[in-house]
């Protein structure tokens, strides 16, 4: 017999003897036993939550630009490092031109190639010193 069960029986017995006091007992700690049974399934969801954002740490790359990859990713998708850093959320960057991609959760534009981003800099260099906006 479960704890729900007991308290059942508990509060019909408590009616037949007409004992109103007892009977207000026992539905008061049935209410806090499912308020405590509530508040462990939310706190199994949470432990299992992070450990997932555990795992993920573990396996998270770091690179000197603005994003990550997975270690285990074949596929080297590329994740938003501010996302990742802020939310823990793991969001694939889409890519928006050669080297570049963007978050489409925070809206953040990085390089992802090295050689891309070189070139970029030199470009706006070249255009400041030729006098013109970049």
């Amino acid at each position: 017999m479960g704890w729900y069960e007991a308290l059942k029986d508990g509060i019909s017995v408590a009616q037949k003897a007409d004992n109103l006091q007892l009977v207000r007992d026992l539905l008061e700690a049935q209410q806090q036993i499912f308020d405590l049974v509530n508040e462990n399934n939310q706190l199994k969801e949470e432990i299992k939550r992070l450990n997932e954002v555990v795992d993920i740490e573990e396996n998270i790359e770091r690179h000197k630009d603005a994003y990550i990859t997975l270690k285990n990713d074949s596929e080297k998708l590329i994740y938003c490092s501010c996302c990742w850093d802020t939310k823990k959320a793991l969001i694939q960057g889409q890519i928006v031109n050669t080297g570049k991609y963007q978050c489409p959760a925070c809206k953040t534009t990085a390089y992802y190639d090295r050689e891309a981003y070189n070139k970029s800099q030199a470009d706006a260099i070249s255009s400041i010193a030729r006098g013109g906006r970049y």
